[in-house]
C-alpha cells in the first residue's frame, strides 16, 4: 500500500502536476489523521469496555460481602435483643420488694444467663476498601449511587464505633465489677478446654440486690446495646436498598 501511495507521488511529481500532488498530498495527510483518531477512538472503546468490565466486578464482589454481614447482622441482632431483655429481667429480679426471698442460687443464675462479655460478629470490609482504594467509584457518574456507596463504608465505620462502646461496658466497668464481687463456679478454660478446679460459690449480695451502682451499670449497658441494635436496624435497611441497585446495574 505503501509503495502505490508512492508511485502516485512519484508520476505526479514526473508529469509536473504540482496542484494535482498538493492535492492528493493534503488528502494523504487527513487520512492518516482520520486513521489516528480512529485507532485512538478504538482504543478509548477498549479501556472503557475494561473499566466497565472492572467495575462490574467489584460490584459483585461488593454484593457477596454485603450478603455475607447481613447474615451477621442477622445473628448479632437476635443476640443483642436476647441479651437486652435478659438484662432487663436480671435488673426486675435484683430489686425485690423482700430481700430474703431472693436466693443467692437465683442471683447467680441472672448474672451467668446475661451478665456477660459481648460475643458479635465482626463486619467484612476488604471488598469496600479494594473498591475505594483502586479508584472504581471515580468511573460511577451517577452522583446518588456512589453516595450510596460511600454510606455503606460510613455505616461499617459506625458500627465498628457502637460495637467498641458496648464492649467497653464490659470490659470496663461490669467485668472488674464482677471480679470483685462475684467468683463463677465451674468455669471452663476457653483456650484449652480444662475444667478449672471447683471452687465454693461467693457472692456480695449487696453489690448487686437493689443496688443503686449496679443499677446504673445494667442501664447504661443497656442504653449501648439499644444503640447498636438500632444502628443494626439502620444498617440493613441501606444494606438492602444498595445490593438491589448494584443488582440492577451490573444485571
Amino acid at each position: 500500500m505503501i509503495s502505490f501511495f508512492r508511485k502516485i507521488r512519484q508520476k505526479f511529481l514526473e508529469q509536473n502536476r504540482i496542484t494535482r500532488y498538493l492535492l492528493y498530498a493534503i488528502g494523504e495527510i487527513i487520512l492518516v489523521v482520520i486513521g489516528i483518531l480512529i485507532a485512538l477512538q478504538v482504543n478509548n472503546w477498549n479501556e472503557e469496555r475494561k473499566i466497565t468490565k472492572r467495575t462490574s466486578t467489584y460490584l459483585r464482589s461488593l454484593v457477596d460481602e454485603i450478603e455475607t454481614n447481613e447474615e451477621k447482622l442477622s445473628y448479632n441482632l437476635n443476640y443483642l435483643d436476647k441479651n437486652i431483655e435478659g438484662t432487663i429481667q436480671t435488673m426486675r429480679l435484683l430489686k425485690p420488694t423482700y430481700e430474703d426471698s431472693l436466693s443467692d442460687e437465683a442471683i447467680v443464675k441472672a448474672l451467668n444467663s446475661h451478665i456477660n462479655p459481648l460475643y458479635l460478629s465482626i463486619l467484612e470490609r476488604l471488598v469496600y476498601n479494594d473498591l475505594v482504594s483502586a479508584g472504581i467509584l471515580e468511573h460511577i457518574e451517577d452522583q446518588q449511587f456512589k453516595k450510596e456507596i460511600l454510606n455503606l463504608g460510613e455505616s461499617l465505620d459506625y458500627y465498628d464505633f457502637y460495637l467498641e462502646r458496648a464492649s467497653n461496658t464490659w470490659i470496663n466497668y461490669l467485668m472488674p465489677y464482677q471480679i470483685e464481687n462475684f467468683l463463677v463456679i465451674n468455669s471452663m478454660d476457653s483456650i484449652r478446654g480444662i475444667a478449672m478446679p471447683e471452687i465454693e460459690i461467693s457472692i456480695n449480695r449487696s453489690a448487686y440486690v437493689n443496688n443503686q451502682y449496679f443499677d446504673n451499670q445494667l442501664r447504661s449497658k443497656l442504653i449501648f446495646y439499644r444503640n447498636l441494635a438500632g444502628h443494626i436496624d439502620q444498617m440493613n435497611q441501606e444494606m438492602s436498598s444498595l445490593k438491589q441497585e448494584i443488582i440492577s446495574r451490573i444485571n
